[in-house]
């Protein structure tokens, strides 16, 4: 968007089709990659068809929209925040208080009733559909308590099964204890969630014990839900906000196993429940990234890239005139087109750095399949093994072809340093 169309006006004069403005909502939308149904009213996306598989990804019965604001209070302020007149006070007077119960395994769970939660979808309304570079994008506006200004995007990419969902919002401060989520309502037969941590993804249906804290989790790039085991299976991944519920809203209901009432993500933006070393209001201005893409199953590379790649897109340098010495057009040379070419296979994630002895570069390899293998790295200097703080560990060794082979066990995360072809081997630990 060029400088002041933020609002949803065309620079220089209103919005309009024919000059690169917004046009009206359409009742729906059909590009090369999607079939969209809308709400003209308010803008929201309510059916979002994939044309290539024929996969419809959301739930048409799901009470909340695709990118939808959700506000929920629990009670009023005065009754959340220790300034209720009728709550009981402390006397005063110094007395002893007697031994709590002794706790077992079948006492874990809080005996308290649920909290009475009010929930509030943002009321929103249509800036309009505008035709990008890259694709089609909407754009709705709106309020909700507490969150004066709303706006939404959803981005359609042309080339690309991807769809983008961006999310600015302004908070005002409140005391009464409240969440604030964004609804990504899935549609799933029988969901299956998986979502990833450090090392590894976690189905919490098998994977989380009886009583564990089946409400939020917390993602580090991604959720996959799935429809039964081996059905198709759709990719989310927030940039921002690693915070999210599946299914519902947090409840306070603490059930003892993980049973999903749909297909729903929703990104538990903020919250104000716990009352130790966090603040009890939360104000300010906050944009939030989201994108999904679908996927034919679960799967823990394609899924794993993905968020790799909305979490940390390639950075973009400008190189002008006064960078170069020769300013003539030409191609550049294969030779010196790439800083390292590894030549890794898909399942594996690389990050690259200079190492803190800046001796040539520092590596480090993670299995993004869960099973494993062999890395093979062909490169001309030396390549040794090291600890996570760059000490060395001992040299990698090499294979007939000349190339160095790491070994990766599943989920694993290697650390290797490349030293320059010069680079003495005296001193490495065997």
């Amino acid at each position: 968007l060029a400088p002041g169309e933020e609002d949803g006006s065309a620079a220089g004069g209103p919005a309009a089709a024919g000059d690169g403005g917004w046009a009206p909502v359409p009742p729906s939308l059909e590009t090369s990659r999607w079939q969209v149904e809308f709400d003209p009213a308010t803008g929201s996306v309510t059916t979002l068809t994939h044309r290539p598989t024929g996969r419809s990804l959301l739930d048409d019965a799901a009470p909340w929209r695709l990118g939808q604001v959700l506000y929920v209070r629990n009670g009023p302020a005065a009754l959340t925040r220790g300034d209720d007149p009728h709550a009981v006070t402390h006397s005063g007077t110094p007395h002893v208080h007697p031994p709590a119960p002794r706790s077992t395994l079948s006492g874990r769970r809080p005996v308290a009733d649920p909290p009475e939660l009010t929930v509030t979808a943002a009321t929103m309304r249509p800036v309009g559909l505008r035709r990008t570079y890259d694709g089609w994008r909407l754009r709705t506006v709106g309020s909700a308590p507490s969150l004066p200004s709303i706006e939404a995007d959803v981005l359609l990419r042309d080339h690309s099964d991807r769809v983008d969902v961006t999310v600015r919002l302004t908070k005002e401060r409140e005391l009464a204890k409240e969440s604030v989520y964004v609804a990504f309502p899935f549609g799933a037969d029988a969901p299956r969630f998986h979502y990833d941590r450090q090392q590894g993804w976690i189905d919490p249906a098998a994977d989380h014990a009886p009583g564990a804290c089946h409400e939020w989790f917390t993602t580090q790039y991604g959720v996959v839900v799935e429809s039964a085991p081996g059905g198709p299976a759709v990719a989310w991944t927030s940039a921002d906000a690693p915070l999210f519920t599946a299914g519902d809203i947090v409840r306070g209901a603490w059930p003892e196993r993980f049973e999903p009432a749909g297909g729903s993500v929703l990104s538990w933006v903020m919250n104000n429940y716990w009352p130790t070393n966090t603040p009890p209001e939360q104000d300010g201005e906050l944009t939030l990234r989201y994108a999904f893409t679908p996927l034919p199953s679960f799967d823990p590379v394609a899924a794993g890239r993905f968020g790799r790649e909305v979490r940390v897109p390639a950075a973009v340098s400008e190189v002008t005139r006064l960078d170069k010495f020769d300013a003539e057009p030409r191609p550049l040379p294969a030779t010196s087109a790439s800083l390292l070419d590894l030549g890794l296979p898909g399942w594996v994630h690389a990050t690259v750095a200079e190492p803190r002895d800046r001796d040539g570069l520092l590596l480090r390899l993670q299995d993004l399949s869960g099973a494993g293998g062999t890395v093979r790295l062909p490169v001309a200097g030396p390549v040794v093994r090291c600890l996570a703080d760059e000490r060395e560990a001992g040299p990698v060794p090499v294979d007939d072809s000349g190339a160095a082979a790491v070994e990766l066990r599943p989920w694993q995360v290697v650390s290797v340093l490349v030293r320059n072809p010069t680079h003495s081997m005296i001193g490495v630990a065997p």
